[in-house]
């Protein structure tokens, strides 16, 4: 037994009861949250019911795998996420496929951020998305389950149909997004999909529509006509930079970009110097008799160009650094989305790592989807950076979803 307990990278002392004071000593579980420490049996005792968890098992063999991390890094505050003592057991059970590394990263991070804006004095419940079903469509071979982390990454040939769920996803709150399918008549089949979520209470909204149709809306089972969940989505559209002889009015671009209002904009970049966010400073607009012009300083370059005179990956830093600003306020709210689609952001692994560290902090309240193609990607280093990976494959309609990186489950 001895031998047994020094080939586990055990977690030390210091590092469980750091996750334990991180979680505010409850479980990460979102339908959870149980208080696990409170009084012992007598006046001077306590009794703790939690335990320090293993994302990443810690030793060979055991539940998840020890994906390729070190002795180190399996011992490391990263890998722990706390978990009331019922938990702790059910999520290694099944050798832990129900519960994948990704998944436990997403709710420990989702926890966290609960925490952190309890503590920041923000008693609005952290609101988050839980779970998309699809039960009919026109792509996918079957009806499909995707339970969403904090983090998650749909990857795919073009066509597999990434950008259709962001859409549908989206669509549970601003029809909008449903503009693009009155034209798409791949047949009539209707897409009818439900999204659970939580503002904290359980909620599910649902939408069904055909091609040339009018989307029919429900909520808990009610037919509601127009999208009642109070869900916020951050949809950043493709960057169109326009060089005609006219002069470009740099705010209504980031209006239309980003799906925000020009007063949301401007307010948004007087908070920006306080946020430390990006590697994006200050953005400030000059107003003249042609319209706005955007003004940024970006580390690593001269700071004041214009938005025109910025690179690029600098545009898209400025654009990234607004939509996180904008979701984060709205999550005070409401549960928020961002999504990434890659019509618009240029994502590799580096970016989506990098990306990545900013959006699964504690700080951040809000949940981000990215859709990219697929790629040579490292999902190792994507999952461990938090990044929950859905991998589509095929073409419609019989898209299914691959099973060996999957978090998404067919029904």
């Amino acid at each position: 037994m001895a031998n047994t307990q020094a080939n586990r990278a055990e977690f030390a002392e210091k590092t469980r009861n750091l996750t334990a004071q991180r979680a505010a000593y409850r479980c990460s579980l979102p339908d959870c949250g149980r208080t696990t420490i409170g009084p012992g049996g007598q006046p001077e005792s306590s009794l703790c019911i939690g335990r320090a968890a293993h994302v990443y098992s810690a030793a060979p063999g055991g539940p998840r795998g020890t994906g390729g991390l070190t002795w180190d890094e399996l011992r490391s505050p990263a890998n722990a996420i706390w978990l009331c003592a019922d938990h702790a057991d059910l999520v290694d059970k099944n050798r832990g496929t129900d519960y994948p590394p990704e998944l436990l990263l997403s709710y420990k991070a989702l926890h966290e951020a609960r925490i952190a804006r309890e503590l920041g004095g923000i008693h609005t419940p952290l609101g988050w998305i839980e779970r998309l079903q699809v039960h009919s469509s026109p792509l996918f071979a079957g009806p499909i389950t995707i339970d969403f982390g904090k983090l998650t990454l749909f990857i795919g040939e073009n066509g597999a149909g990434k950008t259709a769920l962001c859409e549908w996803l989206a669509a549970v709150s601003e029809p909008r997004y449903l503009h693009r399918w009155e034209t798409i008549r791949r047949d009539r089949s209707r897409v009818d999909i439900e999204v659970r979520y939580f503002d904290p209470a359980p909620h599910i909204a649902r939408v069904s529509f055909l091609a040339q149709d009018y989307p029919r809306y429900q909520l808990d089972g009610k037919f509601t006509v127009v999208p009642a969940a109070p869900v916020k989505v951050i949809y950043p559209g493709e960057l169109e930079m326009s060089w005609s002889d006219e002069k470009p009015d740099d705010l209504e671009l980031l209006c239309r970009v980003l799906g925000l209002d020009r007063y949301e904009i401007l307010a948004l970049c007087e908070t920006l110097p306080a946020s430390g966010v990006t590697d994006v400073t200050r953005v400030w607009f000059q107003q003249d008799e042609d319209g706005y012009i955007l003004r940024a300083d970006v580390m690593g370059t001269h700071p004041g160009l214009t938005f025109g005179g910025l690179s690029s990956s600098e545009r898209q830093r400025v654009l990234m650094t607004l939509a996180i600003l904008a979701a984060n306020r709205f999550a005070e709210r409401q549960p928020t989305l961002l999504i990434l689609d890659a019509g618009a952001w240029r994502l590799d692994t580096a970016s989506l790592k990098l990306y990545g560290e900013i959006l699964v902090s504690p700080a951040m309240g809000f949940q981000t989807i990215a859709a990219i193609p697929t790629q040579d990607l490292n999902l190792d280093e994507l999952r461990w950076a938090g990044w929950q990976v859905i991998r589509l494959k095929g073409q419609p309609p019989g898209v299914t979803i691959n099973s060996d990186v999957r978090v998404a489950v067919q029904n």
